[in-house]
């Protein structure tokens, strides 16, 4: 009769999936087309440097945040739940309200690529 050897087996716990590109590259990069990096438009006026919108009942309107690591949590938290992947085209569309949005590519993949 073999000899039959009882190994642990280790706690399996569910994973986010790995994605195939860095997101706080991606945040940092995102921050370049819609603030300059932080240094124009609403990250000036509500720490806002991803362009970040809320849609009270008055109309859309750009979100405030109590700093700016905090505006590249959130841009960090919607990416990965609403567009999940790298930037494209009709990604970039959809972000941007396709204002502009093969500039908005444009800029992204070149500071994501340099």
């Amino acid at each position: 009769m073999a000899d039959i050897q009882i190994q642990e087996v280790a706690e399996i716990r569910p994973s986010a999936p790995e994605l195939d590109y860095d997101i706080d590259k991606l945040a940092q990069c995102v921050a370049v087309a819609e603030t300059s990096g932080c240094t124009k438009g609403m990250a000036l006026t509500k720490r806002n440097c991803h362009g970040l919108m809320a849609f009270p009942k008055t109309g859309r309107t750009g979100r405030t945040f109590n700093s700016t690591e905090e505006s590249f949590v959130a841009f960090k938290e919607l990416w990965l739940r609403v567009y999940k992947v790298y930037p494209n085209l009709a990604l970039a569309k959809k972000y941007t309200g396709n204002d502009n949005a093969q500039r908005w590519l444009n800029i992204v993949n070149s500071c994501y690529y340099k």
